[in-house]
């Protein structure tokens, strides 16, 4: 993250100072002038074409030359982006305490936590716009292995799901969360003839007496803005009797 901000800074400083030059050269003859005469590159140019006419030639590049700045500063700026979603989706975030479950959320997700007592607790945490995660404890005696419990839990949503239909289930142990190993689905969802590409991202994580068992879930298309808070509700998640 700190190599991508210097990246985008310094292009965008470049950007700034090559922009402000190149516009005060075609402002200002003089300063043109004085520039080539003392720069090497200038000097070079002049003993070859002569002063008028490397004046010119430059008066000619330099709207070439701006239009590579603001290239650069846009290409700076457009690298910032993902840094400053990274940083700002840091900030409002809360923490969700309950009969010894705590995680971190965004504070504009909705959590249903109704049934904190029951022997299989499920947590609900949904974002406003697209993206939930499913928080499952289980007894660790009554708890299954990742693998299996990920394909029952698909099987299930399959057969129980009365909205859409579900197919092309693909299991996969590629890297989605930056700080997490998980198993991840891939699946279409078909909803009254339209078909959207979905992920479901399951992680198990044992505790003393207790297995929680992780399943976030979005479409393809709007992953990129909440894996970040997938993320960090994974690496929040603690429990206490």
């Amino acid at each position: 993250m700190l190599e991508s901000s210097f990246f985008s800074l310094l292009l965008i400083l470049m950007g700034g100072f090559f922009l402000f030059r190149n516009l005060s050269f075609i402002n200002d003859s003089t300063k043109l002038r004085a520039y080539l005469e003392s720069s090497i590159k200038g000097k070079i140019w002049i003993q070859k074409f002569g002063i008028e006419k490397t004046i010119q030639i430059s008066r000619f590049l330099l709207p070439i030359g701006i239009l590579m700045s603001l290239l650069m500063i846009g290409v700076g700026i457009y690298t910032a982006i993902p840094v400053f979603q990274k940083y700002f989706s840091n900030k409002n975030r809360i923490i969700y305490n309950k009969a010894g479950l705590e995680f971190e959320h965004p504070e504009d997700w909705i959590i249903d936590d109704s049934k904190p007592k029951e022997e299989i607790r499920r947590v609900f945490i949904e974002a406003p716009d697209e993206g939930i995660v499913i928080l499952m404890l289980f007894p660790k005696s009554e708890a299954k292995e990742l693998t299996e419990f990920a394909k029952s839990f698909s099987d299930s949503t399959k057969d129980n799901s009365q909205s859409a239909t579900i197919q092309d289930s693909e299991f996969k142990n590629d890297q989605v969360l930056q700080n997490h190993k998980t198993l991840n689905e891939y699946f279409l969802a078909t909803v009254k003839s339209t078909s959207v590409k979905h992920i479901r991202i399951y992680k198990r994580i044992d505790f003393d007496d207790k297995v929680s068992f992780l399943i976030a879930q979005v479409s393809m298309e709007d992953k990129d803005s909440v894996l970040n808070d997938f993320d960090k509700i994974f690496s929040s998640v603690k429990y206490n009797k």
